[in-house]
């Protein structure tokens, strides 16, 4: 099990956030046509693809989470000339405090020790695709990673602050694998306009496999609940359509597996959330919680302080062949 140093802490709340899932495909034989969206796909005009580094710039604001997981995925029905061993692949997700420096103005000393310890830390964990949040742009994503071996930065978001200019925020993935798609969008305006958006990638992971790939950070918990709450409901809402027309987007090339990971800033045992519909909806969708089963002691991903007492706001749902063996918090 990894062990991560504490974070500087923010005057007013202090998170670690870190999810680490290994997953495991069946390597499979035989042809499958690839085939990527297209104009053609229904869901192409809501979700057309956009260069890695490229996004849209919607207005929002900004705002911080270490959890680990295991997940199996049972082998799909294959032709029967070439059934091989299976793939294992270990997913991570991180908010890191304000990378770099662990807040908006940081010093040069501050920003080299958060360096220092994210690299450490990442290349312990050895993930085949991470994502992370609160990154400040593509320099700082490339950084944040360049301990680890054979990894491109896939996307990094550009969403807008409360100033309208591009945030210190950001949303991003990098990943081992080749990325067949990656982009980002902001939510839109529904019941509520929620703040930021998400970043998602795709992965044939091989001829009968793939993988979309979600990093997430939902509304803050600053302001009123009864504005905080409809917000993040909100992202679900349309992050479940997002993922529904993905997975039937890209299911011409084999079993799908569908990976929410992200900071929701919000939790499944905490009474102050009880009313709150954001994390019920994706298990009322089918989604699998990672967490499922771990006592709350051994998932407190925003450790005590500030507005809190110690809480899960660091989650992974999971939908399609991913079978979850374990979860921990390293």
């Amino acid at each position: 099990m990894l062990h991560h140093p504490s974070l500087h802490p923010l005057s007013w709340c202090f998170r670690i956030g870190v999810a680490l899932v290994s997953m495991t495909f069946l390597a499979a034989c035989g042809d499958l046509e690839t085939v990527t969206p297209t104009e053609e796909t229904p869901v192409a005009e809501a979700v057309s693809p956009t260069p890695a580094d490229a996004s849209t710039e919607p207005e929002i604001e900004i705002e911080t989470p270490v959890e680990s997981a295991e997940i199996v995925v049972p082998p799909a029905p294959i032709p029967a000339a070439g059934a091989s061993e299976p793939v294992t692949l270990k997913l991570a997700f991180w908010n890191i405090q304000w990378f770099p420096g662990t807040k908006p103005e940081p010093t040069p000393e501050e920003e080299t020790a958060q360096i220092a310890m994210v690299q450490k830390e990442i290349a312990e964990m050895a993930p085949d695709v991470i994502g992370m949040c609160e990154i400040r742009d593509a320099v700082s994503a490339n950084i944040a990673v360049a301990k680890l071996p054979n990894v491109t930065v896939d996307v990094v978001s550009r969403f807008r602050g409360r100033e309208e200019d591009v945030g210190f925020q950001q949303l991003v993935v990098a990943s081992k694998i080749p990325a067949m798609s990656a982009w980002n969008e902001e939510w839109k305006s529904g019941t509520s306009l929620p703040p930021r958006g998400f970043a998602f990638t795709a992965y044939q992971i091989n001829e009968r496999h793939v993988l979309l790939f979600y990093s997430l950070h939902f509304k803050s918990n600053w302001g009123e609940d009864s504005e905080n709450f409809p917000m993040r409901e909100e992202s679900s809402r349309q992050l479940l359509a997002h993922a529904d027309a993905m997975r039937t987007a890209y299911a011409s090339l084999g079993e799908v597996t569908v990976v929410l990971a992200g900071d929701f800033n919000t939790s499944l045992d905490d009474e102050r959330f009880s009313e709150e519909k954001t994390l019920r909806m994706l298990l009322d969708a089918g989604y699998t919680w990672a967490w499922e089963g771990v006592p709350l002691r051994e998932r407190h991903t925003l450790p005590a302080g500030g507005m809190f007492a110690s809480v899960c706001f660091d989650h992974m749902f999971v939908m399609g062949p991913a079978r979850i063996v374990s979860a921990v918090m390293p």
